[in-house]
Order: structure tokens, then sequence, then C-alpha cells
């Protein structure tokens, strides 16, 4: 079977089974080799590529979707900053749970860099607690996207909206965080 980007976005409209196939069979595969030839595993390809269908889909639902390229280059563009975003995280994740080894020495100067360190693990553990939601909003901040840009990105309905949910997910990031007894000791450490 062959489809036209105007048969896939029609199909993606009515659900058909039939279209959603042929997307899989002929978008996964790449999608697949980039994803384990970037530093992922099969799983993450799976995740990531049916993250990137939930923001088409959404596209599709509003009629917000604006092809300037094909179907496939649009798919690949979303799965490309999806997988990015997730390298990212997950770079400065284990740049921060790299623990010293037994045999190495705390110099003074280090012990702040360790308390650093911890404060972000703490903040890690709990982001990855919050929805898939809440962390690509709480990203698109840390990376200093616009009110605009995020109501574009996650499907919004305002900046309004937007502005609410920032709150939202960081209250409850914050909420997670400070309710936390790593938090207390932490504190306790500072002073």
């Amino acid at each position: 079977m062959k489809l036209d980007d105007r048969e896939i976005i029609n199909g993606i409209k009515k659900c058909d089974s039939k279209v959603l196939k042929f997307i899989y069979t002929n978008y996964f595969p790449s999608i697949r080799q980039f994803i384990i030839n970037n530093n992922g595993k099969l799983d993450d390809a799976r995740d990531v590529f049916q993250d990137a269908m939930n923001v088409v889909f959404e596209k599709v639902r509003k009629n917000e979707l604006e092809l300037n390229a094909s179907f496939g280059t649009y798919l690949f563009s979303i799965i490309k900053n999806i997988w990015f975003a997730e390298l990212r995280r997950k770079k400065v994740q284990n740049l921060i749970l790299g623990d010293l080894s037994e045999n190495e020495e705390v110099e003074a100067d280090v012990i702040p860099e360790i308390t650093k360190s911890e404060r972000q693990k703490l903040y890690l553990k709990h982001l990855d607690n919050l929805s898939h939601e809440c962390r690509k909003v709480l990203d698109l901040m840390a990376n200093e996207a616009q009110n605009r840009e995020i109501q574009v990105q996650m499907g919004y309905s305002s900046e309004q909206y937007v502005k609410n949910r920032k709150a939202k997910c960081f209250e409850r990031l914050m909420e997670k965080i400070t309710g936390d007894p790593t938090f207390k000791e932490l504190k306790n450490e500072k002073r």
C-alpha cells in the first residue's frame, strides 16, 4: 500500500488502522535505527515513536498540522526533538549520578560540588516522577522557550493556559522536593 501525505492525515483523523499500520511499517524502521545509532535501545525507539505519534494525533485533532515537508520528514523532526531532549536529560542525569570512588580523597573545595550534585539528584529524582506532560513543560521552560512556543509544542489552547500549567507543574515539583527527607538533610547541611 502506498499513501500520500493527504491520505495519511485523513487516515489519522479517522483513526484508520490501515493507515496507522502503514505509518508504523514505513517509518518505524528508520526511526528505530536512528534511536539505536544515537545511544538508544529498541524500547526507547518505541517510546519516542509513541510520543511523536501523540503529538501528531493532537495536531491533527486540533486541525493545527501544517506540513511544510513530507509527513515522514515532519514525523522524523518530532522524533529527533523528543530524542535529543531525552539525551540531554540523560546526560545531565548521568553526569550527576557519577559518584566518587571509595578511594578518592574529598578535598574541602569539592564538598560544595557534592552538595550541588545531591541537590541536582534530588531535582531529577522528583522531575522523573512527574507526568510526561509536566516534564516536557518544565524542560521547555528550562530551555527558555517562550509561552507561545510552549503553547504550540504542547498543543495548548492559550498562552494563559501555558502560564497556569507551568505554575502547576513547578508547584508539584517543589512540593515533591520539599517533602523529601533528603531535602531537609541538604537544607541542614547548608547551615
